[in-house]
């Protein structure tokens, strides 16, 4: 089965930052098969802002009975009357062994830049257990809890407060949920806390929520709201940081 999704934002209001969350990366289907899907964002601002951008996201899922893979790439271009760039890139592959239907092994492992977050290069890679809270109706509730190698590099001066090349090991945690109200009406969440193990205070905090209203078998409304959190953020990056969307998802 394969099934594209083209995602058409009408409207955009953002103090934005390149946003990784790799749960959404993650297929709920219940259904033996290999499936792809692509979302294509586009954004226009015009009078005070000038700004016009394209954000592609794709992902292609293998699921079996012993085991799910997950291959996921994101981007997002600017186009302006001066330059054009690209604001950032990610490449996601995720393992996940299945142990019985309530616990989950995952194996994961990705690259990343940011420019407007002043990371030049992101790698990690995890391993760790994901398992369900409990489930109510059509919805359901998870906990994911991973230990995490992270090494980065920002683009700062040698002058810079943070460290320029910094590797470190977190633990990574996450409390997930779907929670379909009507046939028509699916609420998302999910909630990241990354502390570093050596260092508690230096940690990452992400919570991504999404409202998806069918208006038929093709054609939804969707709006998502973003927070981030780091309480050590390169040089020049403020810790805090939203994103607000809203639009219209086609689905073949």
């Amino acid at each position: 089965m394969a099934k594209i999704k083209i995602l058409l934002f009408i409207v955009f209001l953002t103090n934005s930052t390149a946003q990784i969350n790799t749960e959404k990366y993650r297929s709920t289907g219940e259904e033996l098969e290999t499936k792809f899907f692509l979302d294509i964002t586009a954004t226009f601002e015009y009078g005070n802002t000038e700004k016009k951008e394209a954000e592609f996201q794709g992902q292609l899922d293998h699921l079996t009975e012993s085991y799910n893979l997950i291959f996921a790439g994101k981007g997002e271009y600017n186009f302006t009357d001066k330059s054009e760039f690209a604001n950032y890139g990610l490449l996601h592959l995720r393992f996940i062994k299945i142990i019985d239907e309530e616990f989950k092994w995952e194996f994961y492992t990705q690259a990343n830049y940011d420019v407007v977050r002043k990371v030049k290069l992101r790698y990690l890679a995890g391993l760790g257990l994901r398992t369900k809270l409990f489930t109510l109706d059509k919805s359901n509730f998870w906990i994911g809890s991973s230990f995490m190698f992270e090494k980065e590099k920002f683009d700062i001066p040698n002058s810079a407060v943070h460290e320029i090349n910094p590797s470190q090991f977190r633990w990574s945690n996450y409390l997930t949920y779907k929670l379909q109200l009507k046939d028509d009406l699916l609420i998302s969440s999910v909630i990241y806390y990354q502390p570093m193990f050596k260092d508690f205070s230096d940690s990452k905090l992400l919570n991504e929520t999404t409202i998806k209203i069918d208006i038929n078998t093709t054609l939804s409304l969707k709006v998502e709201q973003i927070f981030r959190y780091d309480t050590n953020p390169p040089d020049g990056v403020k810790k805090f940081d939203s994103k607000s969307t809203f639009g219209l998802v086609l689905t073949f």
